[in-house]
């Protein structure tokens, strides 16, 4: 039977919990089916939707871009980025939020899209920045600790499967391979992801670049007094990596937010250094 869901076009619809969520570029409808009654002798009522909308003022930059773990479906608006758990709310990103939207190439928002490593407990929010026509950067949210963190990387499109162990993703740029004849073979390869700790094509294995920056930090306190906002000196760093090779690491120091960093480093630790 037809249904009226919105007055604006759909982009997205997933099932959730024997419903189904549609949404449209302002809104959040939630459609439930509800089967024809009979009696032995007759029709009591016949079939139809159940319709409630849940929401009239959200947004959606891409429909690929909706995502579920549980009973939580994450989707990216329009500078903003949306929870629903039954209510919909908006997931605050004070980490990332603005290097996101600034960066996103506004001609490429449709290719934004999502994927659940479930692994980690991590949404991946993949989108094509600062110029690019295909998806070359992501930001991830980690749900079980509650914190974000962003990358680069070249995918245009993941799968999850419960048959198979890892996550796959698809290469958004073009990878050139020596074949066993000798050729040069360009392609856009498969990636099994979380598998190992290197790149490999073939027999070729090289180090995955990795890195991790943690923000500024201070003694800053917010009660008035002379000793509140203090000087940091770094006079050691521990390592507590699990690591199989060596590792670098650069001290940034500045003596006020706006000042340019002065970097110490870098310095190369491996798993037996027990401090620096």
């Amino acid at each position: 039977n037809y249904q009226f869901i919105a007055r604006t076009k759909l982009v997205a619809a997933i099932e959730y919990f024997g419903s189904l969520l549609f949404w449209s570029l302002g809104s959040l409808v939630r459609a439930t089916y509800v089967p024809a009654t009979f009696s032995e002798t007759a029709v009591l009522t016949t079939s139809s939707w159940n319709v409630t909308v849940l929401s009239n003022n959200i947004s959606i930059l891409s429909g690929f871009s909706v995502v579920q773990y549980n009973q939580l479906v994450f989707w990216v608006g329009n500078g903003q980025f949306y929870v629903f758990n039954g209510a919909v709310g908006r997931l605050q990103n004070y980490m990332c939020n603005n290097w996101f939207f600034d960066g996103i190439n506004q001609q490429q928002k449709s290719k934004i899209y999502s994927w659940l490593n479930e692994q980690y407990d991590a949404i991946w929010f993949m989108y094509a920045r600062d110029g690019h026509v295909e998806n070359n950067a992501c930001v991830i949210y980690n749900v079980g600790r509650e914190v974000w963190y962003d990358s680069t990387i070249a995918r245009s499109c993941a799968v999850t499967l419960n048959t198979f162990r890892n996550p796959v993703l698809a290469s958004s740029e073009i990878v050139s391979s020596v074949t066993p004849s000798n050729t040069i073979l360009n392609s856009y390869p498969i990636w099994k992801h979380e598998s190992g700790l290197n790149k490999v094509i073939g027999s070729a294995v090289e180090a995955i670049q990795t890195y991790v920056e943690y923000p500024i930090f201070d003694l800053f306190t917010s009660q008035p007094s002379p000793n509140t906002n203090v000087l940091v000196e770094t006079t050691r760093i521990e390592p507590d990596f699990i690591i199989n090779e060596g590792m670098f690491v650069t001290i940034r120091n500045r003596m006020f937010a706006q000042e340019t960093p002065i970097d110490t480093g870098p310095i190369e630790f491996d798993g037996t250094t027990k401090f620096i």
